[in-house]
C-alpha cells in the first residue's frame, strides 16, 4: 500500500513492507514472514472469530454511545461486514471488523484498520456521518455504507444491486433481533 492508501499487487516487491498473499479456493491468506504486516496473519476467514466478543461489545458500546449511535446497530454491521474477524479483507480491499476502505479509514484517522479499536472508532464515525447525511434514514445509510455514498445519492434510493439490497435487509433484520433480545 502506498502513502495514498492505494493497494498494488506485484510478484517482485521492491521494499520490506510487502505482504505476501497466497490465494486459496475460498480465501486469500497472508503468509508469515512477509514484511512488517506479519502481525495480521489471515484474511477473509469469517469462521475465525479472533476477537473476544465480550471485550469487543464493551468497546463497541462505549464508542457508539460517545458518538450517539446505537451499539446494537454497530454490532449488526460488524456481524454482516466481517463476522467479527478483525483481520478480514474483502475482495474490494475493505479491511477489519467494520470493513473500512483505505480512503474511509484515512478520512477517519484510522492508522491501523486491523486494530479492532481503531477500526470500530472509524466505522462508527463513518456510520454516524452517513446517518446525518441521509437525515437519519437507516436504510439509505446502510446502503451507503455498503455501496458508497455517491452511489446512493445518484440513485436517490437504495441502489438496485442485489448485494446492497440483501445487505440492508440482513443488517436491519439482525439489528431487530438484537433489540428483541434486550426487550425480553
Amino acid at each position: 500500500m502506498d502513502k495514498h492508501g492505494s493497494i498494488f499487487f506485484t510478484d517482485a516487491p521492491t521494499h520490506s513492507g510487502f505482504v505476501k498473499i497466497k490465494e486459496t479456493p475460498k480465501t486469500a491468506v497472508r503468509q508469515k514472514g512477509a514484511g512488517k504486516a506479519d502481525k495480521r496473519k489471515s484474511v477473509r476467514q469469517p469462521s475465525n472469530n479472533n476477537v473476544n466478543k465480550e471485550i469487543l461489545y464493551k468497546n463497541v458500546s462505549h464508542t457508539a454511545k460517545r458518538h450517539n449511535i446505537d451499539p446494537d446497530l454497530i454490532w449488526a454491521i460488524i456481524k454482516m461486514e466481517s463476522n467479527f474477524n478483525s483481520e478480514a479483507i474483502s475482495p474490494k480491499g475493505a479491511v477489519g471488523l467494520m470493513q473500512l476502505m483505505p480512503t474511509t479509514a484515512k478520512a477517519y484517522d484510522v492508522s491501523d484498520p486491523f486494530n479492532p479499536h481503531q477500526n470500530i472508532e472509524g466505522g462508527i464515525k463513518y456510520m454516524r456521518y452517513l446517518l446525518i447525511a441521509f437525515n437519519g434514514d437507516l436504510k439509505l445509510s446502510l446502503a451507503a455504507y455498503n455501496a458508497g455514498e455517491r452511489t446512493v445519492l445518484n440513485y436517490k434510493n437504495i441502489p438496485p444491486f442485489s448485494e446492497t439490497e440483501m445487505y440492508v435487509k440482513k443488517v436491519i433484520s439482525f439489528y431487530g433481533y438484537l433489540k428483541q433480545l434486550k426487550e425480553q
